[in-house]
């Protein structure tokens, strides 16, 4: 993208290819199993947090400094961030999992299906969003606060259908991955099925 005129790239994203083949390293070592957990044991969530709290600190300085950082070297931050965060979003998810409270489990449960549907709500959700408006107007006034939200659960709607139907299915058996898989050491600590960071990541 630093040799060709930008005409040339619309519509193919090149300048973001980068940016994507992070995320593709990033769900590589989590699917292998190549992350902090599985490298230094118990140890890891407490490091994890250290580390993720030194580089939230050191963003928000380097933001507040003035300095600027371009989209390439931010993605690159957060691809590690996500990285060093596993062992800590792992041991939470074990203990909200756990948790007796439904509304609880409820509420994560939706979180991680938007974190599964993120990348088809991504793709779709500008051309999707005006099929859902013409649904929406058909009952509800366009000038309203109501309007807004019923669109945008609409367009949700639709596009984890799309994840559903088109995403999904290409992803083979490696889709959820539990909790408890992350680590020997964490063995029972999540019921069956609560997905984790990896398969978010993916």
């Amino acid at each position: 993208f630093l040799f060709f005129p930008f005409a040339r790239l619309y519509g193919i994203f090149l300048s973001f290819w980068p940016i994507f083949a992070l995320g593709i390293v990033l769900a590589f070592l989590f699917e292998r199993k190549l992350t902090l957990t599985c490298m230094i044991g118990r140890k890891a969530a407490p490091f994890a947090a250290v580390a993720c709290l030194g580089m939230i600190a050191g963003f928000v300085l380097y933001i507040i400094g003035g300095y600027h950082i371009n989209s390439l070297a931010f993605a690159l931050f957060f691809g590690v961030f996500l990285y060093a965060a596993g062992p800590v979003d792992s041991y939470y998810l074990a203990k909200v999992y756990g948790s007796k409270r439904t509304i609880v489990r409820g509420m994560v449960s939706v979180a991680m299906a938007f974190g599964a549907m993120s990348y088809s709500l991504y793709l779709i959700h500008g051309r999707v969003q005006f099929l859902s408006m013409q649904f929406v107007r058909q009952v509800i006034n366009t000038n309203t606060i109501l309007f807004d939200a019923l669109v945008i659960a609409l367009t949700c709607g639709f596009c984890y259908c799309f994840y559903l139907i088109c995403e999904r299915p290409f992803m083979g058996n490696n889709q959820p991955r539990q909790a408890a898989d992350v680590s020997s050491t964490e063995r029972g600590s999540a019921p069956l099925g609560a997905p984790t960071v990896e398969a978010v990541a993916v």
